[in-house]
Order: structure tokens, then C-alpha cells, then sequence
């Protein structure tokens, strides 16, 4: 994924999903940014230059997120910033622009993972499908003939046998859809979803998991209507004993940690919680190359390199990185 790339100058899509929406999720980030922060009467220059500089020194550099799910840091000193009412208000709003876009992003790396990974794509139907080893493959289930939808995105995508990338219009489609829902339906006839027998009903209802990014599990909050939907969870702080506390108080849901199914969608999306944040801070503004840039071999790796396998934080932010990018004004272009 590119963040920023503006796919309407660019028709072809080499990469499911991902590189699909990422314009969409700038847009939203920009708007959200400018409409819900920077309007707030609590907003001010001096505050707004701390919260970036709390996410630059810990979330970016130390990769440390913990210190943005604390209750209160008001009156703190976090190396050398003095943390006021106005920064902690922008501090806690730039998180919840990051976490609100990461969900999307989420949603969406999941989906790729499908499209291009059987085995994934087996693995993920069998959680919507509620079987009892999402790791077996079930006879009744023609796995191959189904691929990820999500009812906010317009279009779903699949492989033909012979590589050949498929786009078609989503059939059950809802661009206010707010809840990060997947689902799978035929691709040869988006109409007929995948269906699945839910232990608590005595009817079939459409297979779906539902997708939530969270910093603290502990304030993840399900109503009756998600006893249906299997909850996949990118525990973004790693708290074991958090999630551990979020299924104990939902036992009667089907609630699942991603690094238990695919550690490797969980690092892709945490490289992209630094990137958002990154983005913030004004250390990138999307990912493009210069040619002026290519000179350092350093920053020629990092962005020639796809970004899911940026997995190592000397690779993607090894001392000296960000201060090169500052060097060259102007070097990350805008969409």
C-alpha cells in the first residue's frame, strides 16, 4: 500500500484491496484531522506541536504505545514535554484518527491476505463459519469458490486460476457502513454469500467476522447482535491478560486475537499504526521516491522495500532515517 497514491489517475490495480482504498483513507484522514482537531476550541499551535512530539519521541522512535492508553497524563513530563490539558485533548484525538483509520486498514489486509492466500482464505471462512478447527478443511465447503467482500467497499476482488486479477462491483454494498465486516460470497455470482450455522440460532445466517483495532481490549464493548459475527481483534499494545479479560466478560461470543491466526497481518498492520503516526508528526505525507533520494542507499531500501516487510524497526526507523528524510525538503509529495 501506498498511502496517498491517487488511484483515479491510476486505473490498474496491482494490488487488491490495500492499494484500492488507500486514497479514500487519506481523504479520511485529512478530514478528520482538519474538521474534528484543529475546529476544536482546545486546539492551539503550542499544544498541537507537544502532541506531535509525544508521538514522535515514544510512539514513533521508542515504538512504545502504551503511554497512549493512560487515563490521564496532565500535569506529566514526558522527556522534556509538559503535558497540559490541550495536549493530552490533541494527544488522545490524533490516536483515535489513527486507530479509526487502522481499522480500515485492517479490514483491508485481511481481505488481501484471502484473496491471494487459499489457505488464509480457508482459514478465515472457517472462523465465519464457526467450525470447530479453523485449520482442517471441510468437504461441504468449496472454499475456492469464495472470496472477501467487505459491504463499505464498491468492489471485490478475486484471482481467475490463471492469475488473471478479477474486479466486480459488491452486490450487497452500503458505503455508510460503519462496523468492519467481511464476508464471502461466490465469484462467479456475488449474490449467493456464504452462509453459516450459528451455535446460538436454529437458523443459517450470512458468514461474517467482524474486525476490531483496539490499543486497550479492555474497553472493547459487544452487544447481543455480535453473538453471530466472530470478533477478530489486532490487540495493538499486546496485552495478553487484556484479551484474556475481554473474553472472559463475553463468553457467550466468539472472539478470536489475529496473532493467534496470522502473526504476520498482525505486523503489517502495526507497521502501518507507525506510518499514520508518522504522517501526523509530518515526517511523511505519503510514500513516494525522488530521484535525489536514491543517492542514500539507506532511504533507496526503505522505499523500495514493500512495506510488509518492514517488520524490523531498524529497517523501517534505524538512527539517522527520519533526520535524512528532514534533509530533503519537500522529498515526500503529497496525493
Amino acid at each position: 500500500m501506498i498511502i496517498g497514491q491517487d488511484v483515479a489517475i491510476n486505473k490498474s490495480l496491482n494490488i487488491p484491496a490495500i492499494s484500492n482504498y488507500s486514497a479514500q483513507l487519506i481523504k479520511l484522514f485529512r478530514r478528520y484531522i482538519i474538521q474534528e482537531i484543529q475546529s476544536s476550541s482546545l486546539y492551539s499551535n503550542k499544544a498541537d506541536k507537544k502532541a506531535r512530539d509525544v508521538l514522535e519521541k515514544i510512539v514513533i522512535y521508542r515504538n512504545d504505545k502504551t503511554i497512549l492508553t493512560e487515563p490521564s497524563l496532565i500535569g506529566e513530563n514526558i522527556l522534556g514535554i509538559d503535558i497540559g490539558k490541550k495536549t493530552l485533548y490533541l494527544i488522545r484525538q490524533y490516536t483515535r484518527c489513527i486507530m479509526i483509520t487502522l481499522g480500515k486498514i485492517a479490514e483491508c489486509v485481511i481481505m488481501d491476505k484471502c484473496i491471494t492466500n487459499p489457505d488464509c482464505n480457508m482459514v478465515f471462512i472457517n472462523i465465519a463459519t464457526f467450525k470447530p478447527d479453523i485449520y482442517a478443511r471441510y468437504d461441504e465447503i468449496e472454499y475456492s469458490q469464495y472470496t472477501p467482500f467487505s459491504p463499505s467497499h464498491k468492489y471485490l476482488f478475486y484471482y481467475l486460476e490463471s492469475g488473471v486479477l478479477i474486479c466486480r462491483e459488491v452486490f450487497d454494498k452500503n458505503r455508510n457502513h460503519e462496523t468492519k465486516d467481511i464476508g464471502w460470497c461466490k465469484k462467479e455470482n456475488p449474490i449467493a454469500q456464504l452462509k453459516a450455522g450459528i451455535p446460538q440460532m436454529e437458523y443459517l445466517e450470512n458468514a461474517k467476522i467482524q474486525v476490531k483495532t483496539t490499543l486497550n481490549p479492555r474497553n472493547i464493548r459487544l452487544d447481543n447482535k455480535y453473538i453471530a459475527t466472530p470478533i477478530v481483534v489486532f490487540n495493538m499494545i499486546e496485552d495478553t491478560d487484556a484479551m484474556i479479560s475481554l473474553k472472559s466478560r463475553y463468553p457467550n461470543h466468539y472472539i478470536l486475537d489475529v496473532r493467534d491466526i496470522d502473526l504476520n497481518a498482525f505486523i503489517e498492520v502495526s507497521n502501518y499504526f507507525k506510518i499514520l503516526a508518522s504522517y501526523i508528526v509530518g515526517i511523511t505525507s505519503s510514500i513516494e521516491i525522488k530521484e535525489e533520494m536514491l543517492k542514500d542507499e539507506r532511504l533507496a531500501y526503505l522505499f523500495r522495500t514493500p512495506i510488509r516487510q518492514l517488520v524490523n524497526d531498524k529497517q523501517f526507523n534505524t538512527s539517522g532515517i527520519i533526520q535524512l528524510l528532514r534533509q530533503y525538503n519537500g522529498v515526500i509529495v503529497n496525493a
